[in-house]
């Protein structure tokens, strides 16, 4: 497993971060994380007091900005069956997107 990613506490400030900037506080805990074996992302299910949300950091900044566009541009046409993009910071390189629990 790659060792040169970001810590967790990334992802979880990312999280708080947008959490307080919709008003439910900065508490924040982590529920479950994914690292993959390429070691190009790490991506966290985060609760917070409005619910869940899924946190990516990626390690390239353009891979991040193709991510905002799709989202912005394709994904809301999915509605409640795929993550939507709460926030993005590009130059860390961390999407904040809705959680979808499982069907």
């Amino acid at each position: 497993m790659p060792t040169d990613l970001p810590p967790s506490s990334v992802l979880l400030d990312a999280a708080a971060t947008w959490a307080a900037s919709v008003g439910s506080g900065p508490e924040v805990a982590l529920v479950e994380e994914w690292v993959w074996p390429h070691g190009q992302s790490r991506v966290a299910r985060v609760r917070t007091g409005s619910g869940d949300v899924v946190v990516k950091w990626e390690r390239s900044a353009r891979n991040v900005e193709r991510e905002v566009e799709a989202l912005r541009r394709w994904v809301p046409a999915l509605g409640d069956d795929a993550g939507q993009l709460l926030a993005a910071d590009v130059a860390a390189h961390v999407l904040v997107l809705t959680h979808v629990a499982p069907t």
